[in-house]
């Protein structure tokens, strides 16, 4: 009797750890984590809106071929940085943007601040590897811009 009471408790301790283990793994992570998580966020496709008001592709009318492949990093202490990851520009700098960010609006917008000016977009769709924002301030153009890791 004495080893069945004592491989009870055996297993219930194991399916006790087993189980909370596995809540830890069901936490959702929150915007900021997904923004931060990711080592780099490149360019997948720019979107603007046509006469109709349709989204339109013009990731090669926005992006030269040398500024799709760079790293966009998203820290945990409200910094980012853009660095070219692959084929540089001609005469660019390493690193091509740096600034500060934040997530206002219950999380629903991004807060980008280069150079003293301040952009906000929209986020669309937060994912592990999708990031999908849209903004009217876009060099004057209203966009939807979409990243992947």
């Amino acid at each position: 009797m004495k080893i069945n009471y004592f491989l009870f408790i055996l297993l219930a301790g194991f399916l006790i750890t087993v189980s909370s283990c596995k809540k830890d793994e069901d936490t959702p992570k929150t915007k900021k984590e997904l923004l931060t998580g990711p080592s780099c966020w490149k360019i997948l496709k720019v979107e603007s809106y046509d006469e109709d008001g349709k989204l339109v592709d013009v990731t090669d009318v926005a992006f030269e071929e040398c500024d799709k492949d760079n790293c966009l990093k998203f820290s945990t202490d409200g910094k980012f940085v853009v660095t070219d990851d692959g084929v540089k520009c001609e005469g660019e700098p390493a690193v091509s943007a740096e600034g500060t960010w934040a997530l206002s609006n219950n999380d629903t917008q991004l807060d980008w601040t280069e150079d003293g000016t301040t952009t906000n977009y929209t986020i669309l769709k937060l994912e592990s590897n999708t990031l999908q924002i849209k903004t009217d301030a876009f060099f004057g153009i209203p966009v939807q811009l979409t990243f992947t890791n």
